[in-house]
């Protein structure tokens, strides 16, 4: 059953059971291959530490979504934390669709722990100020 499924996926998920996670979303995608089950299939793969895995269904996206930006910020953040900053930034380059103030808030976020890792003090401190300055203009 897909429903069943995509609630153990998320269950395990959120628990931490990244093997868990990735075993319902994978069984998940072989009877349902919409695009949340592939965000969610990512964002299993990524938690997990798969990279390429996600890299790879994360090239065939191609609508610009809430979730997709969720799925690309964390890669982000995993290329950050592996000490991969060209590629880091260049993920976040090719985050080129509108996005909410919420997003753009988290876009900036992200640069900025790019920036500081490395080393870019004057650019961390400015994607900071644009976080900040965001924050500061919602209701």
């Amino acid at each position: 059953d897909p429903l069943l499924l995509d609630r153990r996926t998320r269950l395990a998920l959120r628990r931490g059971d990244i093997p868990g996670g990735r075993k319902y979303a994978a069984a998940l995608w072989r009877l349902d291959r919409s695009m949340a089950t592939r965000l969610m299939l990512i964002r299993a793969e990524l938690a997990a530490g798969q990279v390429n895995t996600a890299v790879e269904l994360l090239g065939q996206v191609y609508e610009h979504t809430p979730e997709l930006f969720d799925a690309e910020i964390e890669l982000v953040q995993l290329y950050v934390s592996k000490g991969e900053l060209e590629v880091a930034r260049k993920r976040l380059d090719r985050i080129t669709w509108d996005l909410d103030r919420t997003s753009r808030i988290r876009l900036h976020e992200a640069r900025a722990a790019l920036e500081q890792k490395a080393g870019n003090e004057h650019q961390y401190r400015w994607e900071l100020e644009q976080a900040t300055r965001l924050r500061s203009a919602l209701p």
